[in-house]
């Protein structure tokens, strides 16, 4: 899922700028018609089309830049984390001792796993929401409404598939953690059994 982040991101903004151009290209009659009929105003009655039009013509220069600015934020998010990370293994005495199971190692190290996918997802998500953001935030300076609505509602819906999967994941750990439980409970008893029967 994490690397399509981005493509998903920037194929649904793509997606929501061409529907403004078909919007533009069936309301371009009616602005030239708004446009002939002067008044006190140099642009007529169409000085909200025009602003519109202006979003239509900048929006893929502005969604480019914001991509670029995009890869750096995600980069240095990456690398924070993984420093801040790196610090937490090195001084929070995150080893086992000799007794520990295989069992409850791997399950520790999937769970720290898990948390690491989380974060890097939900920072690289966030980066990449620039690509529809700025723009809209730029055009917002001339008062022109953005369409953000539309690009969150549709990766909402492709967040919420990917966190479904990771609820699944997380419910298995969680049969692992019972597994392991059983496990240790059962080769206590064996050992002591072993150990009153020699």
């Amino acid at each position: 899922y994490l690397p399509l982040v981005p493509m998903i991101i920037y194929s649904v903004s793509g997606f929501s700028w061409l529907f403004k151009v078909i919007e533009a290209i069936v309301a371009a009659p009616i602005v030239a018609v708004a446009l002939i009929q002067a008044t006190d105003d140099d642009f007529g009655k169409a000085e909200a089309a025009t602003t519109m039009l202006l979003s239509v013509v900048l929006k893929p220069a502005l969604m480019v830049i914001a991509f670029a600015i995009s890869i750096r934020i995600s980069a240095i998010g990456i690398i924070v984390y993984s420093y801040a990370m790196s610090a937490f293994l090195s001084y929070s005495q995150f080893t086992f001792t000799s007794s520990s199971f295989l069992l409850d190692k791997l399950l520790a190290y999937l769970m720290l796993n898990q948390f690491t996918i989380y974060m890097v997802v939900a920072i690289v998500s966030r980066s990449f929401s620039i690509i529809y953001q700025l723009p809209d935030q730029v055009f917002s300076w001339i008062g022109e409404r953005g369409d953000q609505a539309d690009v969150r509602s549709i990766l909402h819906e492709t967040k919420n598939g990917a966190e479904q999967g990771i609820k699944m994941m997380s419910e298995l750990f969680n049969i692992g953690i019972g597994i392991s439980k059983v496990t240790n409970k059962a080769f206590k008893q064996f050992s002591e059994a072993k150990g009153s029967g020699g």
